[in-house]
């Protein structure tokens, strides 16, 4: 079984989520979640996957502008 490494970062009224298998794989996850006010449970926003610190960044700019528009749709 691998160890699961987490960071969870508040983001714009968002949860971040990167995550990363502890192996020599540099794969990791980036989760976007909202805290879902009729439930308990987060909703999923999106979830992406890199390699590298460039990824990272990448995959951070999708999310802002994903945030960007759901607050468009919702004004």
């Amino acid at each position: 079984m691998e160890l699961l490494k987490l960071i969870k970062i508040p983001f714009r009224g968002y949860q971040i989520i990167i995550a990363k298998e502890d192996n020599k794989n540099e794969e990791f996850t980036v989760t976007m979640q909202k805290a879902n006010e009729t439930t308990f449970g987060n909703t999923l926003i999106e979830q992406l996957t890199g390699t590298n610190g460039s990824d990272l960044l990448d995959i951070m700019r999708k999310m802002s502008l994903k945030i960007d528009a759901l607050d468009q749709s919702e004004e």
